[in-house]
């Protein structure tokens, strides 16, 4: 939605360019207000007429996941990005999720509770995790061996 179109965009090393003809993008800060230049969240205000429309069998999950932060005129892209004084877009990744996963999941191996725990969308999975390693590691406490045993 946001990409160089060859021969027609000039475009700048790292970057993803402008938003195709057609398609409306802004860069939001976390309370929905809309932001000039810098960083902030990509939404699609005028998305591409083919995009997804839907999750087969859960379109009530797809409104929660693209629509539910910052309204429904409002794709959410889930991507950070900033762009520059040209209009230009520069995604900045999902770094955060990556983080908070790998948290979640040492503090899962360690025995810890997480505060990380209210991120996720149903924060009961990770009571489930912990009580599924809890009882693996009882239950393989006592195992024998494997392996040659002479």
């Amino acid at each position: 939605m946001i990409s160089s179109l060859p021969g027609l965009t000039d475009i700048k090393p790292g970057s993803v360019t402008l938003a195709l003809p057609g398609v409306s993008a802004e860069r939001l800060d976390n309370a929905g207000g809309e932001i000039e230049q810098g960083g902030g969240v990509p939404v699609l205000t005028q998305p591409w007429p083919g995009m997804l429309r839907t999750l087969p069998q859960d379109p009530d999950r797809f409104v929660q996941t693209y629509f539910s932060r910052f309204g429904l005129r409002n794709y959410f892209v889930g991507d950070g990005a900033r762009r520059d004084e040209g209009g230009y877009y520069w995604i900045t990744g999902r770094t955060r999720f990556g983080k908070i996963m790998r948290r979640l999941l040492r503090d899962i191996a360690e025995g810890r509770n997480s505060d990380a725990a209210a991120t996720l969308r149903d924060p009961s999975v990770l009571a489930k995790l912990q009580q599924a390693t809890t009882q693996d590691d009882s239950e393989s406490a006592g195992a024998p061996e494997t392996g040659n045993t002479r």
